[in-house]
């Protein structure tokens, strides 16, 4: 299992070559995801009405490919969640604010499950979307999420698949 301290190093890293790329005309954007339908697709009790907010950062290192973080918050009737994690992003176009993308996150989450005590949980999540552009600078960005957990900690179903219609991205 990861440490706390290895994940802070690494999203320190991701911030330092942020900050260094000021002065080299990179593109940043900034993601703000709201509320989810989640649908369960492996050992679970069928479907589930999430309440999810998620802020991804994203540094694009050329047109294709960019590295960013995430912080998130889950709530559903039973559970809690915060999570934070690094990810990698490929762009299937050189116009970033409309293309299709595909991404890859590690994330380190803490889980609380009403009436028992808080775990500690890891995930590979991969996301497949695409940006429309509505506004200079700002896209529309509907994506799909497929989310994989593991670990001891985790008894019952490990597979999610998420599908989020409500996500903006800011580009600059």
């Amino acid at each position: 299992m990861i440490k706390l301290k290895n994940i802070y190093l690494l999203l320190a890293l991701t911030l330092t070559v942020s900050l260094s790329a000021q002065a080299q005309d990179l593109t940043h954007q900034i993601n703000a995801s709201g509320t989810s339908g989640e649908w369960d697709f492996g050992v679970g009790d069928g479907d589930d009405a999430v309440l999810g907010l998620t802020a991804d950062y994203r540094l694009g290192l050329d047109d294709m490919f960019q590295i960013g973080a995430l912080v998130g918050y889950a709530h559903t009737d039973a559970a809690t969640a915060f999570a934070i994690g690094p990810g990698v992003i490929i762009n299937f176009m050189d116009d970033i604010k409309n293309s299709a993308f595909v991404g890859a996150y590690y994330v380190w989450s803490r889980l609380k499950v009403d009436g028992f005590s808080a775990v500690t949980t890891n995930q590979a999540r991969i996301t497949a979307g695409k940006r429309f552009e509505i506004v200079s600078n700002v896209s529309y960005e509907p994506y799909i999420e497929y989310t994989y957990g593991f670990g001891d900690e985790f008894e019952g179903d490990r597979n999610d698949l998420s599908v989020t219609f409500l996500s903006f991205t800011a580009t600059f």
